[in-house]
């Protein structure tokens, strides 16, 4: 269901503009305690775009620049939507090593095209800007405050909703940090994939980042492991790697290179799990039947304790006569 829009209290949107220091990693209140109302409602705005109480610096903390976010919210004067299409933004280090997946391989010439499907606020696209700024670089983004963002630092936007984009041309390069579920698609960040897989160039490259899926036996995630292994590698990404983001799931990076034909396969896939046994009521018996069994076993067991008390009492020695006051005490 499409969240309603409503606007941001006057008195609070003053506070926000008036009251607030804005820096490229934090945003602090400068006026004086707030009573608990007004308190609420501002963390509220921050929270809604990424920011996180930080009770030693006494101010929101971001794991991105906040700057341009927080003067489109202002500007709109708009609560900011919650986060219903699962963006996370990507940590400098996880884009860092989407690149080098790439230059390991076969990095794209000077003036490809790329594109960025879930852009966010263009952290993938800052970090292959670090890399080469000769690329054309497109970008489709859903949410109306990111992609006021995008258009602050310049970027081509193309689309909004990336599954409805359809280009009349391919591209070289599509680094993705797709969203991993939502509504209605549990598995949203292969849907992503699979759709930048058909308007790939020959030759051309996915880098994305995604849930770790080894083990996962469903029809979807064993097709695209076997996809994987037919164009592709995978990397483990350190653990907590978008905890600053705000998730903790389990990350890894793939790569997958769009060659005229699939690769020899030197490893075999990951077996899926084994199904759980099942194991039919008739095989353990009834009700009535399994509680005659356990007091049958618990007989048993009654019957080996007062063996082995008897045991005990026959093989406790009898008690010497005392050759000292230690010997005695030993023996009392």
């Amino acid at each position: 269901m499409k969240e309603l829009k409503h606007p941001i209290l006057p008195s609070i949107l003053a506070l926000l503009i008036s009251q607030t220091e804005v820096t490229e990693t934090a945003v602090k209140l400068t006026c004086k305690q707030l009573d608990r109302a007004d308190y609420a409602a501002v963390n509220e705005v921050l929270m809604r775009i990424g920011g996180k109480w930080n009770g030693s610096r006494k101010a929101h903390l971001f794991p991105f620049d906040p700057r341009p976010l927080f003067a489109a919210v202002v500007e709109s004067g708009m609560m900011p939507a919650k986060n219903p299409l699962a963006f996370f933004p990507t940590p400098d280090a996880a884009g860092d090593k989407l690149f080098a997946m790439i230059k390991e391989d076969c990095l794209p010439v000077s003036g490809a095209r790329v594109l960025e499907p879930s852009a966010g606020q263009g952290a993938l696209v800052d970090a292959f800007r670090r890399w080469s700024e000769s690329w054309q670089i497109d970008c489709c983004e859903m949410n109306e405050l990111n992609r006021r963002v995008l258009e602050s630092k310049g970027v081509n936007l193309v689309g909004e909703n990336f599954l409805e984009y359809r280009p009349d041309h391919k591209y070289d390069l599509i680094p993705m940090n797709p969203p991993f579920s939502v509504e209605g698609d549990k598995k949203a960040w292969i849907t992503h994939i699979e759709h930048a897989w058909s308007m790939l160039a020959d030759e051309g490259q996915i880098v994305a980042i995604t849930p770790k899926f080894d083990f996962q036996s469903d029809k979807k995630t064993v097709a695209f492991r076997e996809l994987v292994s037919d164009y592709g590698s995978v990397l483990d990404v350190p653990a907590k790697a978008f905890v600053t983001s705000g998730t903790n799931i389990p990350t890894c990076c793939v790569h997958l290179h769009k060659t005229a034909t699939p690769r020899e396969r030197t490893e075999p896939l990951p077996e899926e799990p084994k199904a759980s046994v099942k194991i039919e009521a008739e095989e353990i018996g009834t009700p009535e039947e399994i509680l005659k069994e356990i007091r049958a076993c618990m007989r048993e067991a009654d019957k080996a304790f007062s063996s082995l008390e008897k045991m005990i009492k026959d093989c406790r020695p009898s008690k010497p006569v005392a050759e000292s006051p230690l010997q005695m005490e030993m023996f009392a």
